[in-house]
């Protein structure tokens, strides 16, 4: 829940206008945080590839579902900059 509220503020400071655009600032993020969280348990702690793999797609998948919702949700305000 902390990392999709991180994920709000960042895209708030972004100017993507479209729908799947905000969602694949969104499921960029989760790919960011699947490696970021369970490449080190692999190389450091020798997890098997497959499990780290496994893994990294399930977060991206929350990530997707996440960037679903938050575009559903979260609109720019429309400015004239």
């Amino acid at each position: 829940m902390a990392i999709a509220l991180v994920a709000v503020m960042l895209l708030a400071q972004t100017r993507i206008a479209t729908f799947a655009g905000r969602v694949g600032f969104v499921v960029l993020i989760g790919v960011l945080a699947g490696i970021a969280a369970n490449v080190p348990h692999w190389n450091w702690y020798s997890f098997s590839g497959t499990y780290a793999v496994a893994n990294i797609f399930m977060e991206i998948a929350a990530f997707f579902f996440a960037g679903l919702a938050i575009a559903a949700v979260y609109r720019p305000a429309a400015t004239d900059r």
